[in-house]
């Protein structure tokens, strides 16, 4: 059901693997009634999977060997590529779980002795791995595809596990190292072993950043902290500077070859054009710009004047219910409740001086409320943000 419906979900994409364990962790608690008649909970049926998943005796690439040795067909190679990517993913699952504290310590420790103690189990060296008829069937892919999963743990839960058994971690870094001085083992497994090394001795600091998909809350933290530096630049620039201009560039005119006149040269052109666009009047911004504007002007002055002056400088040929939905629907994007009283204040003072009239108000609540649904997706309490502007007008 949706047990294995989350499992298949984040073992195949495991850069969502994150998302899916705070999933699992929500619902951990909650059971139900398995084909047995036991009551089993959703987070033991994961872990299951996993398990299973991990103890896998039946592997692709073992198949793979055997249609070998009976002459039979080959498995496709993008079997065999979905087979590990399943595999890493599993265990990456697994490890995120871990970093939500789903998954106890010894488990992870019993799972990383499996992936790197085989040759101390049989007393082997890691190059003879898949060629004794003694060993427990596993090819030599399939061991290159345990060490490969053992560095995806540590770069997932490394930290997490330094912080809570530090000298376990110690204990396999040595081991990690003495892989790196098998000439046997191939050069992309011994890459992946440096960047662990790496990771270990940087206290698990990654030094590049991983570029895995971003939630909602991250992509508005980047763009609040985005338009931050650009208001700051923006002040230095302007109190040392003077505000930034931006002027047309003159448009060059063109001449036909076929033309039998000369063309003039480029700097009367130039000059020419220059002097036509001085003539022209400056295009007025859209509506929701100037809006924008003097909601970022309220709330880093927080001087209420100052801003009425600045909305007098523009000419607004929409009608004033529309400034009103443009205003409203700004500030209740904001969480701050300062900054949303400053608007609030604002907008009763277009009231009072009769910019705004008393029928306009009502409308452009009304267009906001048709917008809340989406809002809803991003900003959840923007409905009681809404509400205050709502409850204010009626107060007053």
């Amino acid at each position: 059901g949706i047990c294995k419906l989350i499992y298949e979900k984040a073992i195949r994409e495991k850069y969502f693997s994150q998302m899916y364990t705070k999933l699992v962790k929500v619902c951990q608690d909650k059971s139900y009634y398995n084909v047995k008649g036991k009551r089993v909970t959703i987070l033991n049926l994961i872990l299951n999977m996993i398990q299973g998943m991990f103890e896998d005796k039946e592997g692709l690439i073992r198949k793979n060997k055997n249609k070998n040795k009976n002459n039979d067909k080959e498995l496709d190679e993008t079997e065999v590529k979905k087979y590990k990517k399943k595999k890493i993913g599993n265990i990456v699952f697994l490890s995120e779980l871990y970093n939500q504290d789903l998954v106890p310590s010894f488990l992870m420790a019993i799972t990383i002795n499996s992936l790197i103690n085989n040759d101390d189990v049989r007393r082997k060296t890691y190059s003879s791995y898949g060629n004794n008829e003694e060993d427990d069937g596993k090819t030599k892919e399939e061991y290159h595809l345990d060490l490969e999963c053992l560095c995806s743990l540590f770069k997932v839960a490394g930290n997490s596990l330094n912080k809570n058994d530090k000298e376990f971690v110690d204990d396999v870094m040595k081991k990690v190292v003495r892989y790196t001085r098998d000439k046997s083992i191939p050069s992309r497994i011994y890459f992946l072993f440096l960047d662990v090394i790496e990771l270990h001795e940087n206290d698990w600091v990654a030094i590049k950043q991983g570029s895995g998909p971003k939630t909602i809350v991250q992509i508005h933290l980047d763009a609040k902290n985005e338009e931050i530096i650009n208001d700051y630049q923006a002040e230095l620039h302007e109190k040392y500077y003077g505000k930034i201009q931006f002027q047309q560039a003159p448009s060059i005119k063109t001449y036909n070859n076929n033309s039998s006149t000369s063309s003039p040269s480029m700097f009367n052109s130039y000059n020419n054009n220059s002097n036509n666009n001085n003539k022209n009047p400056t295009p007025e911004l859209p509506i929701e710009d100037i809006i924008e504007s003097l909601v970022k002007e309220l709330w880093r002055t927080e001087d209420l004047n100052q801003v009425f002056s600045s909305y007098q400088k523009h000419k607004y040929t929409e009608s004033k219910d529309v400034i009103v939905f443009h205003f409203v629907l700004l500030s209740i994007e904001q969480s701050n409740k300062s900054k949303r009283e400053l608007s609030i204040q604002f907008l009763h003072m277009l009231c009072n001086k009769k910019i705004i009239s008393s029928l306009s108000l009502p409308e452009g609540y009304e267009k906001v409320l048709g917008f809340l649904d989406d809002f809803m997706i991003d900003i959840p309490f923007c409905p009681s943000y809404f509400s205050e502007f709502v409850a204010s007008s009626i107060n007053n």
